[in-house]
Parts: C-alpha cells; structure tokens; sequence
C-alpha cells in the first residue's frame, strides 16, 4: 500500500543522488528589478528532476500580500510573478509552493 509507494520513491530519489541534470531557468523584469519567472521554472525544474515532462501547468495563487491586486495597486503589471505557485501534475497530484521570503 503507502508504505510501498513510499519506499519505491525515496529508492528512485537515493538512485538519482548527484546526478547532474540539464535545466533551463528564465528571469524577467519588473518595475522593482528583475524576478524569476516562477511559473517557467517552477516546470522546468519539476521535469527535468524527473528526467520526462509531469507538470501539466503551474499558476500563480493569489495569497495574503501576495496577489495580483496588490501588485496592480503597487503599480506592477498584471505579468508580474506572485510567490505563490500551484503544480498541476499530468498525474493525479497537485502541489502548492509557499515562498516565505524574496
């Protein structure tokens, strides 16, 4: 059952341990500087990981300070990246990343 599961996937995960992996990150700018596109690498990172594609997409959550409104009052566009993500995986899971920090 989970145990199983669970014991299949720390065994893949110790198998992968220093293995370099290719990965493509992207940066963009903002009227504050330059931040990373979360929503392209967020992808990026997850895939190349896994060594095949497995996120569906990723989108931006609106969260505490951290929404589109705020960003928008601030006078940022509505491009901006949030800190907060949300993973659609192609398999029956999802994730929800929480930055604390910039």
């Amino acid at each position: 059952g989970d145990k199983a599961i669970a014991e299949k996937a720390i065994a893949e995960s110790q198998a992968n341990l220093n293995r370099p992996v290719k990965l493509q990150l992207r940066y963009i700018s903002t009227k504050w500087g330059v931040a990373e596109d979360r929503l392209f690498n967020t992808k990026n990172r997850l895939d190349s990981f896994a060594g095949r594609s497995v996120v569906s997409n990723v989108a931006y959550n609106d969260v505490g300070s951290s929404n589109r409104a705020k960003v928008l009052e601030k006078g940022g566009s509505g491009n901006d990246p949030l800190l907060t993500t949300f993973v659609r995986f192609k398999g029956p899971a999802a994730q929800k990343k929480f930055v604390a920090s910039h």
